[in-house]
Parts: C-alpha cells; structure tokens; sequence
C-alpha cells in the first residue's frame, strides 16, 4: 500500500490539473482525478466522516480501476501524457477542485496526509473559466450575472466558481497553510517562471524523487501548445494572457477587492 497522500487543490481552471499532472509524472505516483466526484465515490465523505471511513476511502481510491479518476479520455486524446510507473508505487496523488470544506477534516484525522493547493491570479483564473465553452457557455452561465458569485455553476455538492469562491478558498488556504506544516501553498506564476526548480523544491519538501520522466514532461508542457481548454501543455503565454481579454472593468473589480483583504501577494 501507499506511504503518504498527497492532494492536489485549488480553484478550477488555476492549473490543478498542470500539477496533479506533473506529480503523476513520477513513477512512484498512483494519480487519481477527483475522486469525490466520480461515480463510484460521489460524495462519501463529509465534514462529520470519522477516521476510518477517510482512510478506507483513501485505500479504496488508491486500489481502483477507474477510467476516469485515471483519466484515460484525457491520456486518449493527448491532453494528458502517459507515465511509466514502478510496480510499487508508494504514494497517492489526487486531484480536486471541489470539496475545500473537507481539507480541515482531512488534515485533523490524517498523520500521513500533505496538502498542496496551487493559486492561479484570479484574473487569469475567472477569464479561463468563462472562456472555456464547456464550463461556462454551455452551463447557461453569463458573465454579467455568474463571474462573481459563480452561482450558475454550482450544480454539484461542493463546488466553487466565480470571484467570492476564489477569495472565499484562497483565504482558508493561506489560513490553513499557517497553521498547519503539511499544508503547501504554490503560486502558478512561480512555477509558470521557474518549473523545474519549483517542482524540485516541492517534490524535495515532500520526500518525492525528482526523476528524468518528470524532467522531460515538465520541457514538453511548454515547448508544445495545444489548444485543448483540458491540456497541460500550453505555452507560457497563458500566464498574463488574460489582460487582453478580460473586461477592464471585471479585472479592476477583482483587482481591488484582492488588495481589499490583504491577498495582493497572489496578483502577479
């Protein structure tokens, strides 16, 4: 069985999947998307499951064989890459936007978990949700009605959209990340700048060996674009690409209210 957890968090479209991909870059990673989402373990767990349901779930998670929590339309259709995987793989990896009112839980009754949240600048974050067709579009959602409250989108227990959920989750992350020594908070735009010593550090942190599989992926993420709203390689355009998109006014609006509760560290 697996050794630590390691999960993946942050807000959708704030580059969860770019690092839930590079840890399953290492051949000793049993990754797994969103597990609390997929048919099998939909909504399990909540803010009153004991220690011993989280841990058979986590044990649960990490033995099945499940194409999506596995991601093999994504593997499918190039978005995602394939890893070469050692026959014991000693920890497990998941990946999730939802469900941020459980990390307490998690972090209270589990010895063997760490927590990296990953926090894209809200611009950046609210201009790639409204612009990726299948989740706004699609969801009947409106930029004047749902970039803040996100509310057309909430559809599903545990979900967060729209600017108050970004502040709302990046503030109990950065309040979290004080409190607690397991709880890891990394900036996109660091590791957009600097990707291979970031993920160095962080793999260092968290007992993980940075190997040439991970290397090599984290060279092809951006010497490769692919326009697939879902694919990890994008060029590093990506980063500040929302200043020509965005509504001027929207971008001031959140601008300001980041500065509002002392979060301008996460405006670059």
């Amino acid at each position: 069985m697996y050794k630590k957890i390691i999960l993946v968090c942050g807000m959708p479209r704030s580059g969860t999947s770019w690092l839930g991909q590079i840890f399953d870059s290492s051949p000793d990673v049993a990754f797994r998307m969103e597990p609390l989402f997929s048919y099998r373990f939909k909504n399990v767990l909540n803010g009153q499951s004991r220690r011993v349901d989280i841990e058979k779930f986590f044990d649960d998670v990490y033995l099945a064989n499940d194409e999506f929590m596995k991601q093999k339309e994504n593997r499918d259709n190039g978005s995602y890459q394939s890893f070469e995987k050692n026959p014991k793989t000693e920890y497990l990896v998941m990946k999730t936007t939802r469900h941020h009112a459980l990390l307490p839980r998690y972090l209270e009754l589990i010895d063997n978990i760490e927590i990296v949240s990953i926090v894209r600048h809200p611009c950046a974050t609210i201009n790639s949700w409204i612009n990726t067709e299948r989740e706004f579009e699609t969801k009947g959602c409106t930029i004047e009605d749902d970039w803040k409250s996100g509310g057309c989108r909430k559809g599903e227990e545990g979900e967060s959209w729209g600017f108050d959920d970004w502040l709302a989750v990046t503030r109990q992350h950065v309040m979290l990340c004080k409190e607690y020594n397991n709880f890891n908070i990394v900036k996109y735009s660091d590791l957009i700048d600097a990707p291979e010593e970031m993920v160095k550090n962080l793999f260092a942190s968290l007992s993980l060996k940075y190997t040439a599989q991970t290397d090599a992926f984290l060279t092809d993420c951006h010497s490769k674009h692919n326009e697939n709203p879902y694919s990890v390689f994008k060029d590093k355009g990506v980063k500040n690409k929302w200043e020509s998109i965005l509504n001027h006014d929207i971008a001031q609006e959140i601008i300001a209210g980041v500065k509002a509760v002392n979060l301008s560290e996460f405006l670059d």
